[in-house]
């Protein structure tokens, strides 16, 4: 007995089956092979879409690294909030200047008014800088 072992509409393969001697297969024979033959077919299917996610995955992980690579590199404090205004990204030169603010202003305290820091002022939280590309 002979079963096609399709991924989506591609025949990928064949399942060769046979008796030691010149026997028929039972109609509950055919099915349950062709029932092992789908679930081979869903299982190589799987694999290749978990390697096809994983090397995704590795992509992704290397662009995040020249990015943050990049991002480290500028001279000037970079920094990214999110909603809640929380930083979700901060150069190195960000948290230089920072870390520099907080030195000299060690015996002052940051108040806390509502749900928001009387510290750093926002007009220091906002770049000067326009992001927009230079015209060519």
């Amino acid at each position: 007995m002979v079963q096609s072992l399709r991924i989506g509409d591609e025949m990928v393969g064949r399942v060769y089956v046979t008796y030691p001697e010149a026997q028929e297969f039972a109609d509950e024979e055919s099915a349950l092979l062709g029932d092992v033959v789908r679930r081979v077919s869903g299982y190589i299917e799987n694999r290749r879409l978990l390697e096809e996610t994983e090397q995704a995955s590795r992509r992704l992980g290397d662009e995040r690294a020249v990015l943050r690579t990049l991002i480290d590199s500028l001279p000037d404090p970079t920094f990214i909030k999110d909603q809640n205004s929380r930083y979700v990204v901060s150069n190195v030169a960000h948290s230089r200047s920072w870390a520099l603010g907080r030195r000299k202003r060690s015996s002052a305290k940051p108040t806390l008014t509502g749900s928001r820091r009387s510290w750093p002022p926002d007009s220091m939280l906002t770049s000067r800088r326009s992001c927009a590309p230079a015209s060519l």
